[in-house]
């Protein structure tokens, strides 16, 4: 769910903290809080009253059924190579706008000097489809002054890297008032983000969740969608960016830390030293990847019934920007 733009100009500040408290204390009713703690901003979002409020209900295909999620279409599994084998899908289109707003209020209920939106809401929406369909963003930029793009995150872009969003290397920025059009075809399946990748406009809040729906390694009934769990700055990215480099200095990239536990040397390529350029043996100067590994530990049982925590490790996971060289 999302912070829509226009919700804080309705009511009061003293009106939204009272709004998001009662739904914070309704919420807590069905999941306690110490499990969706980091979760309590995105939960604040959820209370406004400008989505949906039903689950969607996935209906039961030839074989994705609640009993049996592995199988997601003849000839399609959790077992197929996904990087040989797509299964067919449709096109989905969604048209998006990023817009800028000046004294904003978030949803803690504190006013912010400046952010930056997509169609209004915080996050921004949803792109979600199915494996194998093809996507078209069409992305229209209303920024006063700045440019912007999108990259999807995690998404292989084999034959459409032009598509990949990365300004400056795939692409130059989308100007204001100029429109864009993304479009490529969904070979993974799983859960990631979308984000600009124009200056640090991430952290202003142009960025949303990405979710393609395909076989999962356990069964369930009911898919409960998207919860992003993000950080959430007080400042612009521009103030924090400006204070990281001239009081406290740019911190080091991870994987200057030489303890060689988080390289994997499957992804590692070797040189030969030569004039034109040197490389630590041990790889690790080239690893920019994060490793995280997600454990729930207790569970608590709701209206009388017991619940199982499920992990599935087939499946993206967005991951944390840092500083590089």
């Amino acid at each position: 769910m999302a912070w829509d733009a226009h919700t804080h100009a309705a009511f009061p500040t003293l009106y939204i903290l009272i709004f998001t408290s009662v739904c914070a204390l309704l919420s807590d009713a069905f999941f306690p809080g110490r499990v969706f703690l980091l979760g309590l901003l995105a939960r604040f979002g959820q209370c406004v009253p400008s989505r949906p409020s039903a689950l969607e209900i996935r209906g039961p295909g030839a074989c994705f059924t609640p009993s049996n999620r592995a199988c997601w279409s003849p000839g399609f599994d959790i077992n197929t190579d996904y990087e040989t084998k797509t299964p067919p899908g449709i096109v989905r289109t969604f048209n998006w706008e990023v817009t800028e707003h000046d004294q904003w209020t978030g949803p803690d209920g504190r006013v912010k000097s400046k952010v930056m939106l997509v169609n209004n809401q915080y996050p921004g929406p949803t792109l979600k489809a199915d494996w194998g369909d093809t996507v078209v963003v069409n992305i229209k930029n209303s920024l006063k002054i700045n440019g912007t793009g999108f990259h999807w995150h995690g998404m292989r872009q084999l034959g459409t890297n032009i598509q990949d969003g990365a300004n400056g290397v795939t692409e130059c920025p989308i100007p204001p008032g100029v429109s864009k059009t993304y479009k490529f075809k969904l070979t993974q399946y799983g859960t990631s983000w979308y984000h600009s990748h124009f200056s640090g406009q991430y952290g202003n809040g142009v960025f949303g969740p990405i979710v393609i729906n395909g076989p999962a390694s356990l069964p369930y009934d009911i898919d409960l969608g998207a919860y992003p769990i993000n950080d959430y700055y007080l400042r612009t990215a521009d103030d924090i960016v400006w204070d990281t480099i001239h009081i406290a200095g740019p911190p080091p990239p991870t994987s200057s830390v030489k303890t060689d536990q988080y390289v994997e040397r499957e992804q590692l390529s070797s040189v030969d030293r030569g004039p034109r350029y040197d490389r630590d043996r041990d790889g690790s100067g080239a690893n920019q990847l994060f490793y995280h590994e997600l454990r729930l530990s207790r569970h608590w049982p709701a209206h009388g019934r017991d619940h199982r925590c499920l992990k599935d490790t087939g499946e993206l996971l967005g991951q944390r920007h840092h500083a590089p060289n």
